[in-house]
């Protein structure tokens, strides 16, 4: 019986592998997916950040959570109505983002991205300039990733 068994473990390996091996490569092509769509969200974010204005109405309804925090450089607490409100009155400006070094790990629904931005802009009368490091929490819902959290640190020059 013994034999028998160890004539069938290179069987029931081979019948096996192909399964192990759609396994292993299932997550990585939902998780690169992820990443892509979380990409097309960041760029959107620099799109309407730019246009400011009427245009951020966007970030209200496609990009950011109705639970959305922003804790920006000063260490304030903007809700998303602050940020939508803030750019229809003009007071927020972005005249400059350029985001880099954008590192993105998935984690099912939710996501956290951490980058660093250059920027130029004013934010509910604090004025910015130069490099932060930047982390934001995103979650899928109903097809379509939102931010939730994003916080920013200005770095030393």
């Amino acid at each position: 019986m013994a034999d028998l068994l160890n004539c069938l473990k290179p069987v029931v390996l081979c019948a096996l592998l192909p399964g192990f091996a759609m396994a292993q490569t299932a997550a990585p092509a939902n998780e690169n997916k992820a990443v892509a769509e979380i990409r097309a969200v960041l760029d959107q974010f620099v799109q309407v950040n730019l246009k400011g204005g009427t245009e951020a109405a966007t970030m209200e309804v496609t990009l950011v959570a109705d639970e959305f925090l922003r804790i920006p450089g000063n260490g304030a607490l903007l809700t998303k109505m602050d940020i939508i409100d803030g750019f229809k009155s003009g007071k927020i400006k972005v005249d400059e983002l350029v985001l880099s070094d954008v590192k993105i790990q998935v984690f099912g629904d939710s996501a956290l991205v951490t980058g660093i931005q250059t920027s130029k802009s004013a934010i509910l009368g604090t004025s910015y300039e130069g490099k932060a490091r930047w982390s934001r929490m995103f979650i899928k819902r109903d097809g379509r990733w939102q931010c939730v959290l994003f916080q920013s640190t200005k770095m030393a020059p």
